[in-house]
């Protein structure tokens, strides 16, 4: 038989301070259905940061994620799917990053003229 005594007080004390920390920082219940009668701008998927290692694996991850997201592979996506994976791409400014084109037609398997006329169109429908 194997007896381990230990302290919980300096976890007492820990869990003693995040809790006041949380109650100063803590929204009161009424204050949130004002802000939301306010119509305040509410959190959406663009809002989310990512981190990745490389422009690369950014433009991989967002190609996969949407073509699982459709449930499909990457290679069955239609044209308007792919004009839609770049359109991501560029409202998260994407584009204005190195060989960020080239890496978007490898990752899209289509070639880089069909990248630029991909944001053309975008461009276009605004």
């Amino acid at each position: 038989m194997l007896c381990i005594n230990t302290s919980e007080e300096s976890l007492n004390v820990l869990k003693n301070s995040v809790e006041r920390v949380l109650k100063d920082y803590r929204i009161p219940n009424d204050s949130l259905s004002e802000l939301e009668n306010d119509n305040i701008k509410k959190t959406t998927e663009h809002d989310f940061e990512t981190l990745t290692k490389s422009a690369k694996e950014y433009v991989h991850t967002v190609v996969n994620d949407y073509a699982q997201k459709l449930g499909i592979t990457k290679e069955f996506m239609k044209p308007e799917n792919k004009i839609d994976c770049v359109r991501q791409l560029h409202e998260q400014g994407y584009f204005q990053l190195k060989d960020s084109v080239e890496e978007a037609a490898k990752a899209l398997e289509v070639s880089e003229p069909s990248i630029y006329r991909y944001i053309q169109i975008i461009k276009k429908e605004k």
